[in-house]
């Protein structure tokens, strides 16, 4: 095997995805990626780039296999050990757009919420405003009837 292949199959096993799962993401078919990793064929400068963009792996490391695997700020740190690090998993994508719709979800009600607040205090203002004329008033009856 050669060492970008064993290097994409490296990605792919940490991702826990399928050839086909892999292959799709970048752009290619299944039996291009199993050509690759089995040693049959180099990866295309294309399919080379969408790896790194897709799966946020180190160009370098990819093709020479020194330096970090995974870009620094896509690393998600493994609870058991601080130093072992990989990619967001396919099963934690239905989490995260869950996560992205309720957090949506609550910053329409924040934005509802100014709005009603809003509201009352112009309501607030008026109400202040008609205490003060009746207040006036009342004061201004009493000294015309003195």
């Amino acid at each position: 095997m050669n060492a970008i292949g064993l290097r994409i199959k490296e990605i792919r096993k940490a991702n826990n995805v399928t050839q086909k799962q892999f292959a799709e993401r970048i752009g290619i078919t299944r039996d291009a990626i199993a050509q690759i990793e089995t040693d049959k064929s180099l990866p295309n400068l294309e399919t080379t780039n969408n790896i790194v963009k897709y799966y946020h792996i180190y160009l370098n490391w990819l093709i020479t296999g020194e330096g970090p695997m995974i870009k620094p700020s896509e690393r998600v740190a493994d609870a058991g050990k601080a130093s072992d690090h990989s990619v967001v998993s396919d099963k934690m994508v239905p989490e995260i757009a869950h996560l992205k719709a309720e957090l949506s979800a609550k910053n329409s009600q924040i934005a509802d919420l100014r709005d009603h607040i809003s509201t009352l205090k112009t309501q607030l203002s008026e109400c202040q405003k008609r205490e003060n004329i009746l207040l006036n008033s009342v004061f201004s009856d009493k000294k015309t009837v003195k």
